[in-house]
This record gives structure tokens, sequence and C-alpha cells, in this order.
């Protein structure tokens, strides 16, 4: 095997089967900055300047690995921890074999709380700024696959065996050891145990323990989304899960368990585990601060919603200077009542941080507001920014409507219905790519015609088409159901991702140019749901995301491929498939075609996977399972002005490259 310092995401996923991929990336360190002031918990404190002016690095650039100081230096707040006898030393916290996060700008400084806020309790904002961290990462570009908590890794020439070699010395927040027991402890108990994973992902097929530090882990085929960038593995410490774990509890101690956690039954506390504890939502087990995590932060309080991070102490990862990570010392997370309200706090000044809500729409705003406020306003490309899809429930409850919706012509109007143009101009200030949801350009599975189908906007065809199928314009001015009785059609959607504003705009597209009665009804996700598993959704829309060339989840165009979120075009569908038809909806047999192509993708060799992805898209360009406006679009990423080494440059902001992970937001700092 060849060893490499670092692989691009297409020569990993493509062409360097049998590749090693191998080398840390090194740590070093600075002076230990000043200590400041404790920050009150919604507001930013004074910061002293930096002591060391900063250099100047490209955000685009890959550095190049430096070699591993000997001694690393620490947050004033961890100092005196350490000089109180609570805390051992750094050298003792951080491993000899440091990863090393190189900077944007410069050198940063400690200190300082930053400020989000959140619109439902538990939600995802706090999520993206503290971000992710997996066995790898992914690089500023958006693509590249780089060292993380594994520093090195061999891929077999058959590319289905990955050896991944941990860092020795890294620790969970409470100081235990990370090592391959955990690793172990997630497979065999999360993944493979009924109780938790009904249906194991049938990619994943083996693990093996080959010392502390190693382990060999087993998948269909190494090319299906960033493998190597998988983060479950960090999210279950066994030292402290298996405490709530069946296979380590006796049945009288899960009995307490469930006293404690004031649940119905053990089975809502196995629950909890299906929900990696790392992304900081409301799970059944544990207190906050009793969590071990391997992030930059961990959950130090919660209450009604709100919720406070602060600094891992034992977190892995340093500076080219040796400075331990993460600069900022804490965040604090509040609770608003919408995506609107959230707005007006970011315009107020209220927060440094906000990366979920905000379309291109509301750039104007920003940008107007952006000095008084103590803004920047980054522009990342994203598939996460309003770009919605139109999912048309093709087995709701209401029989009438179901029997249109599964009609492939009535979709078919709907989308030559659409005025991307309008659409992308209005919210997009035409800065989108108008597609159709399939995979982006660039990707292996990417189709033209696919994307390019019935994407003009043709409202005399569709009209025709509409008239066609017997639905003629009323006495009200809407259009009837083919039945000849009245159409109303409940559009419902959550108003997060920039979707409430795009979802708004559609609907009025559609009543205008095709006379469709739409109703728009803005709930909240557990409620969609909710209405989603029940059948009751009849028209819902979700963002294209997951569809870059780094990772393709179809779940626009496959009942089964996605979260509970996302694939509303037949819910029951996916259930009855990952049920093997004990429960659920039998669907179509295009449909089961689709089905079939996914799950054989995951154990397919590179040509066939190939194939079958393309043929995914194909279908999805005949058949509109979700209607697609535009694809990528930039997405406004609301940053404090004094923030430093947020790159201005990124190359994907989307779930497919986690979210802000590129843009290392540990190495984020307060300059003045």
């Amino acid at each position: 095997m060849i060893k490499t310092r670092r692989i691009s995401r297409r020569q990993f996923l493509v062409a360097l089967t049998g590749t090693a991929g191998a080398a840390a990336l090194a740590a070093c360190q600075t002076p230990t900055p000043q200590a400041t002031s404790a920050p009150a918990d919604t507001a930013v404190p004074a910061t002293v300047a930096p002591t060391v002016a900063p250099t100047a690095v490209p955000a685009t650039a890959v550095p190049e690995p430096t070699m591993v100081p000997s001694k690393y230096h620490e947050a004033p707040m961890l100092a005196d921890l350490v000089n109180a006898g609570s805390l051992p030393p750094v050298d003792e916290r951080v491993p000899a074999d440091a990863c090393v996060v190189e900077v944007a700008e410069g050198i940063g400084i400690y200190g300082g709380q930053a400020r989000g806020a959140n619109t439902q309790p538990g939600g995802y904002e706090g999520w993206l700024f503290n971000g992710f961290d997996g066995m790898t990462a992914v690089g500023v570009d958006g693509f590249t696959i780089i060292p993380n908590i594994a520093s090195a890794w061999e891929i077999d020439e058959d590319n289905h065996t990955i050896t991944l070699h941990l860092r020795e010395g890294a620790k969970w927040s409470d100081g235990e050891p990370y090592s391959a027991d955990d690793i172990m402890f997630w497979f065999e108990d999360i993944v493979m145990y009924p109780d938790i994973t009904p249906s194991p992902d049938p990619t994943i097929s083996s693990a093996e323990k080959i010392d502390d530090y190693t382990v060999k882990l087993g998948y269909a085929d190494l090319n299906i989304g960033a493998r190597l960038a998988v983060h479950w593995p960090l999210s279950y410490a066994k030292h402290y899960h298996s405490k709530f774990h069946p296979k380590y509890v006796s049945e009288a101690d899960m009995a307490a368990l469930v006293t404690k956690f004031e649940v119905a039954k053990g089975a809502d506390i196995l629950a909890s585990f299906k929900v990696p504890p790392g992304n900081l939502l409301v799970c059944n087990t544990g207190t906050p601060g009793e969590v071990p995590m391997m992030g930059a932060y961990y959950l130090k309080a919660r209450d009604t919603g709100k919720y406070t991070c602060e600094r891992n102490p034992y977190y892995w990862k340093v500076d080219p200077e040796g400075n331990q990570l993460p600069y900022i010392d804490s965040s604090f997370w509040g609770l608003v009542q919408n995506a609107e309200a959230l707005k007006l706090g970011v315009v107020a000044g209220d927060y440094d941080w906000e990366g979920l809500h905000s379309g291109l729409s509301d750039y104007p705003l920003y940008a107007v507001n952006a000095e008084a406020a103590g803004i920047k306003i980054m522009l990342w490309p994203s598939n996460t920014s309003g770009n919605i899809c139109l999912q048309f429930n093709q087995i709701t409850s209401d029989a009438r409507k179901a029997e249109l919706f599964s009609n492939v012509d009535f979709r078919r109007a709907v989308s030559l219905g659409i005025d991307r143009n309008e659409f992308n101009k209005t919210l997009f200030l035409d800065q989108g790519l108008i597609q159709q949801a399939t995979q982006l350009p660039g990707g292996d599975y990417y189709v033209e015609s696919a994307a390019q189908a019935y994407l003009d906007f043709d409202p005399d065809t569709a009209n025709s088409m509409l008239d066609t199928l017997g639905m003629t314009v009323g006495a009200d001015g809407f259009r009837v159901h083919p039945d000849g009785q009245p159409l109303s059609i409940i559009f419902e959607y959550a108003d997060f991702s920039g979707m409430g504003a795009s979802a708004e705009l559609v609907a009025d597209i559609l009543r205008t140019a095709l006379k469709l009665n739409i109703q728009t009804n803005l709930v909240d996700t557990n409620l969609l749901t909710e209405h989603r598993k029940a059948d009751l959704l009849e028209l819902s829309c979700m963002t294209t995301s997951r569809n870059s060339a780094l990772q393709f989840v179809p779940f626009y165009s496959v009942a089964g491929a996605g979260g509970e979120l996302e694939y509303g075009f037949g819910y029951g569908w996916g259930v009855w498939h990952n049920t093997n038809g004990a429960e659920g909806v039998e669907p179509p047999e295009e449909m089961k075609k689709q089905q079939e192509r996914w799950f054989t993708m995951q154990t397919a060799p590179t040509a066939e996977r190939i194939r079958l992805g393309q043929e995914i898209n194909i279908s999805q360009g005949e058949n509109l399972w979700s209607i697609g406006t535009v694809g990528l679009t930039p997405k406004p990423v609301v940053v404090s002005a004094r923030f430093g080494n947020v790159p201005k440059d990124l190359g994907l902001y989307a779930p497919d490259a986690f979210f802000a992970c590129p843009a290392r937001p540990e190495t984020w700092y307060f300059k003045s």
C-alpha cells in the first residue's frame, strides 16, 4: 500500500482503491494568552488584543502538516483549574500526536462567550456552531477528506475494509481515554443491537479491534458517501453509555433508570442511543455536564430549551503554535419563538452566530444593519438554503387527493407551472442553480437530462395538461378535482434553512400560474413529522441536501433513503421497504425499483454503483417524485464582526460536509 498525507474526495471515492491515507495534522503552540473576565450568559465579554500578529493563510489552502510540539498551552480558565489541583496539566490532557488545525488569519486569543438562539428546544443552531468531529474531517474546500481523531488509515485493495489508527492519548470530555473499545461498543451494542437498530445499515459489515488504538471496519463499498467522515463512532463512550444499556445493566437497574429519567419504559432509554449525544440535542440519559463528548465543547447546562456549552478541557486539537483549542470559552443558546424573531435578534446585534434559518432574501436586511449590529455576512455555497423540493404525498389519507398526486402528469404540470427564474431572482438574487431534485453537477450520478426535466416555465402547457385531467376552473377561480368537487391542497412546512420564504413564494406562483388552491400552513418540525408518519400530509417540502459529489442520499426520490423529515412523497412506502412489508404501504413498482437500486448500491462495486445511482436520478427526472426548484444557492451565515479566523471562502456549507465543520469554528475567536 502507498502511504499518503491527504486524499481528495474523488481520489478516495473513485480512483485510489487500495490507497493508504495517512498523516496527522500535527500540533504546535503559542505563549499563553492573558486571562479575561468571566462573561455573562448573553453578552460577549471584552478580550485582550492578540499578542501575536495574525499570519495570513489562504482560506482554501490545504496546509502541510507540521511537527508536533513537545509542550502545549491552554486557556486561562483551564489553567486556573490546573493550579487549583482539579484538572491535570495540559500536556497530560492533550495527546502527543495532537491534531493541528490551521487558522484562516492568525493565532487567536482565548476568552468570550458566543451567543445564539434556537427556534425550538434542542434545536440545531448550537449543533452547527459547536461542530461535528468524526473519524476524519472535511477540508475547507468542502470535499477533501483530512485526518481528525483518526490520524491515519489504510484501505484494502478491494475497497471494502478500512483500518483506522486513532490518536493515542485522546480523551473524552470527562478525561477517560478514547479507544478502540468505544468503536466496538458503537458497532456491537448500537449498530448491531436489535432493540436499538432493528434494521442495521447494510453497508457496515464488520468491526475488528486490532489493538487499543487500531480498528478495522468492513464496508460493502467505501465509495458510498463520506465513509471516513463518519460521526457516530465518536458519539458513544463505552464507560458511560454502557451504564444505560441492557446488555450491561440488570433488569432491576434498568427499572430504576426508567424512574430516574421519568420515561415510560426501558425502550425510551434505548431510544436515546439513536440520537448521538454529541449533537447536544435532548436525550433521555444523563444530565448536562455528565455526558462525555469528543467535540470542542460539551453541554454544561440546559434549562427549558436554553443551553450553555463550555470548552472541552480534554479537546485533542491545537493550533499551529500549540494552543489547545477552542479559543472561545463557551456559548449560550437562547430560545426564540420563530425564525423571524431570530432574524430580528440578528439585526439587533443580539447574536454572534446564525447559520440555519437565514436565506439569501435576508441578505439585504442584514447588510443594511451589519455595522450597527456588529455582524459579518458570509455567503457560502449550500444545498440547504431555501432550495426546496415539493413533495406531494401520494399516499395521503385523503384518497381523492392521493389519486391525483399519484398521477405523474399532475406532478409534471406543477413543475412546468413554477417560474423558477422569478423564484431564483426574488429569493436568491439570481445566484441559485436551477435544476430538478437530483444530484448536483460534478457527482458520479449526475444526469443532465434528469436535472433539466420539466424545468422550463411553460404555463400554457401546464394548464393544458391540468385541463386534460379534468381539473376545470371553478366559480371561486381555482381548479377543481377531476371528480368535479372543489380542491384545496394543504401545504405544511417547517421554517428552517430558509424554507419558509421559499414555500410561500412557490405556493403563490402556483396559485397564480395554475389556479391551484394551495393553503400554506407553518408548523414545527415535531408536528410535521407526526403528520408525515400518519399520512396526514398533503404537500410538504424539504431542502435538496446531501446531493453533492461528497455525499449522495436521494431521499427526494427514494422512499426510505432518508430520515423521517425527508421523504414526504410516500413515507409509508419507506416503512414498507424497511420492515420487509410487515408495516407501511406497498409502493408502486417503479418505487420498488428505486428502493432496490438504492439499497443494491450499498453493496455494489464501483461501476455498478454509478450505473444504479444514475438510474435513480433518471427515474426522478421521469417521475418527479419530488419537484425541484433550484439546486446550489449562496447561504448567508451570520457571524460576529469581532470573530477572527472565519474563512471568507468555503467550498460547501451543508450536511454533506457537516455544515460549519470545514470553517473550523474551534479556531474562531473574539478579536476585541
